[in-house]
């Protein structure tokens, strides 16, 4: 009976991972859909997509596991400290398509997050549009200013969390990430499914959290939902080893990943097996 039980739980997980990495390969390829039409071509290879958010960018710290899986732990913001941003901004190029309309898309996958999952039930209700627009400006690649970075994690407290999680191994920075302007998705419903998300969610924005991304929410029609990124967002990471921190800084090249899915990891809290 009870192998019978722990055979059952591994099946339900497995169908869980399944589930899950489905959604992501989906919202992954909607994005590269999106951004081929803008004229980027096929950029969101070799590194790894976590969808749209305000708080990941060049300067996150991640870990690889030694199981292959990839886990933001602390964002820009709390990388950076007081510090100014040590980010290189790459030139904004204009989306060749403005605004266009996506067929037979879920919503939910454009705003998918691994690192900072949106509510289920708002999925559920978003999912139910009949008619999807976005819009983008523009797209640029921003870079890591390596010298200056280095130098700010030189200068942290030796007892800071931060500064130890360093010394751990596979510690990774985020050299790169794809930055999107001006994203927005307007949503078209039926009268009685607005009708009914306007009665449960009177208030549909969304807040970033720590790895996500704010949107703000309004109904420029009876039947039509906007939901616009308060802010420029990024999408997808390149990352790199970090070799050193002391003496000298030094990153090793940019990893070629093929990733699962990235998770997010709280910092202040011990790793699996650790006290």
């Amino acid at each position: 009976m009870l192998k019978r039980r722990m055979v059952f739980a591994a099946a339900v997980l497995l169908a869980m991972f399944s589930v899950s990495g489905c959604r992501y390969q989906q919202s992954k390829s909607v994005w590269q859909e999106m951004i081929n039409q803008c004229g980027a071509g096929d950029v969101l290879e070799g590194g790894v997509f976590f969808g749209p958010s305000d708080q990941v960018g060049p300067g996150s710290v991640w870990r690889r596991t030694n199981t292959g899986g990839y886990r933001m732990r602390w964002s820009i913001l709390e990388a950076k400290g007081a510090s100014p941003l040590p980010v290189e901004e790459g030139g904004l190029a204009a989306c060749k398509e403005q605004r266009f309309t996506l067929e037979r898309t879920f919503p939910s996958l454009l705003l998918r997050n691994p690192l900072e999952p949106l509510d289920l039930e708002l999925e559920a209700a978003l999912d139910k549009a009949d008619k999807v627009t976005v819009r983008i400006q523009g797209f640029a690649v921003d870079r890591l200013a390596e010298n200056p970075y280095g130098g700010m994690l030189l200068a942290l407290p030796a007892e800071s969390l931060l500064r130890k999680d360093l010394g751990r191994e596979y510690v990774m920075a985020q050299v790169s990430g794809l930055r999107v302007r001006g994203f927005a998705i307007s949503m078209e419903f039926g009268p009685a499914d607005a009708a009914s998300l306007k009665q449960k969610r009177p208030d549909l924005s969304i807040k970033s959290g720590k790895a996500g991304a704010s949107f703000a929410a309004k109904w420029t029609s009876p039947t039509v939902l906007e939901l616009a990124a308060e802010k420029d967002i990024y999408i997808f990471a390149r990352l790199s080893l970090i070799a050193s921190v002391s003496p000298r800084f030094k990153l090793s090249a940019p990893e070629v990943i093929n990733v699962f899915g990235p998770e997010y990891e709280d910092p202040k809290l011990p790793l699996l097996g650790e006290q």
